[in-house]
């Protein structure tokens, strides 16, 4: 697994920095209009998606968790497509859409933490993130009338703290290959 990743940490860093930039986004600006919250909303979403879905792509022959994060990319880049091409449809059910993806990534952040606990460091990072955005996804969908600053709100915080996770796997990653090497050499 660390192999894999190595391989891919440039698209892990890629997902880790547009879920930073998104978080902060919302965050520091609220009072943008709520249709340029939902454009920065899709474009996260697909940026995210697309980066996960590549790195799935390359590791489809290596490892047997591919399609975990293959599902993950797949449910973000639909997410923000949709929201991209709807934007005024979004708005009106943007709790429906965010909580369906908040609840799948949430569930889906959970499984790849309980199967990379073995192999990979820091995974407590995923699972914060997986049970911040599986409870967000959950509130949402029961109290669908939230309001959309709030259901922005709560997707920047999951995101603050996906990105953490991400940027770090990403970094430690880059540095794994010289040090499978050297546990190769000494066997």
């Amino acid at each position: 697994m660390k192999n894999t990743l190595h391989r891919v940490w440039i698209e892990i860093l890629i997902a880790g920095l547009s879920a930073f930039l998104f978080g902060v986004a919302i965050l520091a600006f609220s009072a943008m209009p709520l249709f340029t919250l939902i454009w920065a909303f899709a474009f996260y979403m697909f940026i995210k998606g697309l980066s996960l879905s590549i790195g799935a792509g390359r590791t489809k022959r290596k490892e047997s968790y591919w399609h975990f994060l293959l599902a993950y990319g797949i449910v973000n880049m639909v997410t923000g497509i949709v929201s991209a091409n709807y934007p005024n449809l979004t708005i009106l059910i943007l709790g429906f859409i965010v909580s369906v993806n908040l609840l799948f990534s949430g569930i889906l952040q959970l499984i790849m933490a309980f199967h990379l606990r073995k192999e990979i460091p820091r995974e407590g990072w995923l699972i914060v993130s997986g049970g911040i955005t599986l409870t967000a996804g959950v509130y949402i969908y029961i109290i669908p009338r939230v309001s959309s600053t709030t259901i922005l709100f709560l997707i920047a915080v999951a995101s603050l703290v996906l990105s953490v996770y991400l940027v770090l796997l990403s970094i430690a990653a880059r540095n794994w290959n010289s040090s499978i090497e050297e546990t190769r050499e000494r066997a």
